[in-house]
């Protein structure tokens, strides 16, 4: 498990890094870094990984350009956390890198002795240049203990908020003239309230090909061509929206899929489902395996 994760995040972090902007603070056309931000950029700013040694222990945190954030627990939950930071937070947070002269240190600081020690991975990607650094938890320098610091707090914080999804589909089998039913729970597990934010855009469902979600970085990204989606948006004309899930407090939503792709052709063969919870938090259900078959 952990080595999966590993092989699957960085290949993703290095393909993203490679479709980054010559300046992560250029704007784009709508200036997301000034809005709520409520959806992926695909470019990668900063990811961390935290490594146990000899266990499963796995943890990761992906920050997009725009304050997107992404969160990977391997002992939490087979999904994907989703997060926002302010442009307050991001900006902190890429200053931080930039104080500490990230982009000139080693690219190793492991110790002889620390083998039972936790190990980080950081990619730091910054006006068109990017670093990566590996280190254990005794090894690493002043300046870099001070970004591990911050990191393992952000992860905190969004840990703190994740909602438990869980996505079931009534059916493994699909056969043309039928529809699989799909039903994404969201369930607060925490004993406190939380707030939620979001845009037009409140759960999508798609689904994508096998051979698509095989492909180094495609699981974790959860990232496009979806071959079907549907998207269920909030009611009300406003830009965003509040609301609150209490405590121990479930939301259910439901969609229906033919087997057919977007354009309504029939498919055929081995399919993935996942949905996405899209406020903040948020996050992405685990995928679900579908075979479509013609009979």
């Amino acid at each position: 498990m952990k080595n999966f994760h590993c092989k699957i995040l960085f290949a993703l972090v290095l393909a993203l890094c490679s479709c980054r902007r010559s300046n992560i603070f250029e704007a784009t056309a709508n200036d997301p870094i000034h809005n709520p931000v409520f959806g992926p950029s695909g470019e990668m700013t900063i990811a961390f990984e935290i490594i146990g040694n000899q266990t499963d222990f796995y943890r990761a945190l992906q920050v997009e350009s725009n304050g997107f954030v992404r969160y990977l627990d391997s002992l939490q939950t087979a999904g994907q956390t989703t997060s926002a930071l302010t442009q307050e937070e991001y900006g902190n947070l890429v200053a931080l890198f930039l104080e500490k002269d990230f982009l000139h240190l080693q690219d190793h600081y492991l110790g002889e002795f620390t083998s039972s020690a936790f190990r980080y991975r950081v990619l730091f990607n910054y006006g068109g240049t990017e670093k990566l650094v590996l280190t254990d938890s005794l090894s690493a320098p002043a300046g870099l203990q001070k970004i591990l610091a911050r990191l393992s707090q952000q992860m905190l914080a969004v840990r703190q908020q994740a909602l438990q999804l869980d996505l079931a589909v009534n059916r493994d089998t699909l056969a043309h003239g039928q529809e699989a039913e799909l039903a994404l729970t969201v369930t607060n597990p925490h004993a406190y309230a939380i707030q939620l934010r979001s845009g037009e855009l409140l759960v999508e469902f798609f689904v994508v090909a096998c051979n698509e979600l095989t492909q180094a970085g495609r699981r974790e990204a959860y990232a496009l061509p979806y071959l079907w989606r549907k998207g269920q948006s909030e009611a009300s004309g406003k830009f965003i929206h509040t609301s609150t899930l209490a405590a121990g407090e479930s939301l259910t939503y439901g969609a229906s899929w033919n087997g057919r792709n977007n354009a309504g052709a029939f498919l055929h063969g081995t399919f993935w489902i996942a949905a996405r919870f899209a406020t903040v938090p948020g996050g992405y259900s685990a995928w679900h395996p579908i075979q479509v078959v013609n009979r």
